[in-house]
């Protein structure tokens, strides 16, 4: 699975790791189906439904990636588990892409200014022909 951290308003990052993540996708046999991707939303009063579903579908990545958001003290929890900043009004939020494997252990972690569609291809290539 690919998990990354977002936010719908986002003028630069978000965009860009989404982009990476869909070049990398494209760059998988089948598009990538069967690559669960998954976006976690940092600023949860921002990112509605409406606002989430724009971002994906500005970024081509409506049907290829779940955008999710949730009650405050759940996203807290979530942003903990991963040592996420979210976004605040003094600090931007973190911006990681991670690879988790199908047990449930992260595998590989992007910064964003480290993220190519090749790179992250790669990666989820070898990932998917592990031995369980």
């Amino acid at each position: 699975m690919v998990l990354t951290f977002i936010h719908s308003l986002c003028k630069d990052t978000c965009p860009f790791m989404v982009e990476q993540i869909k070049g990398a996708l494209n760059d998988l046999p089948r598009n990538g189906r069967g690559v669960p991707a998954i976006g976690v939303s940092v600023a949860p009063a921002e990112d509605t439904v409406a606002h989430r579903r724009w971002f994906l579908a500005k970024h081509e990545m409506s049907g290829r990636m779940e955008f999710i958001n949730g009650p405050l003290p759940a996203m807290r929890r979530v942003w903990h588990e991963y040592a996420i900043q979210p976004v605040t009004p003094q600090v931007d939020h973190s911006a990681y892409v991670l690879l988790i494997d199908k047990r449930g252990y992260e595998r590989v972690g992007f910064a964003a200014d480290q993220l190519t569609p090749e790179g992250l291809a790669h990666d989820i290539g070898v990932r998917e022909r592990e031995p369980a």
